[in-house]
């Protein structure tokens, strides 16, 4: 043990200390980009705010961003294989075309949507209207 202002030091907590940094290395935690945000369809960031839901949307990132890609995605993240056919949206040029979209549903019918390449969800859409992806009205 070593001595550091009249205080002893345990080496073992230096080896706890790294195996956490390991641990935390080797999982991975969804990461977010906004490298193809498109600003010529659906919402800005502007109008979200001035409706009360960007910082909703923040919260949501927050959470999201703190989880590993094996907890993701479930009811109010969603993945679609492809751009869907039903949608207000049009595919975006400087999207890749097999791009996976997902859907992360922030509050009610408001989503963002963008698409998933390992670890990180681009953003792409503000939609707050639920229109990327049209379903039927459920339970009419």
């Amino acid at each position: 043990m070593s001595r550091i202002k009249g205080k002893s030091q345990k080496k073992s907590s230096l080896i706890i200390g790294k195996s956490r940094i390991e641990e935390i290395k080797n999982k991975r935690y969804l990461k977010l980009s906004f490298k193809y945000f498109c600003n010529n369809q659906g919402q800005s960031f502007q109008d979200w705010e001035q409706e009360g839901l960007l910082s909703v949307t923040m919260d949501k990132f927050i959470h999201y961003s703190n989880l590993t890609m094996d907890k993701v995605f479930g009811d109010k993240f969603k993945t679609y294989d492809l751009f869907p056919i039903n949608s207000n949206f049009t595919h975006p040029n400087n999207v890749p075309e097999d791009a996976e979209w997902a859907s992360m549903h922030i509050k009610g019918k408001e989503c963002v949507i963008g698409h998933i390449l390992d670890d990180v969800f681009y953003v792409v859409f503000l939609d707050k209207n639920h229109v990327f992806y049209i379903t039927g009205k459920k339970n009419t």
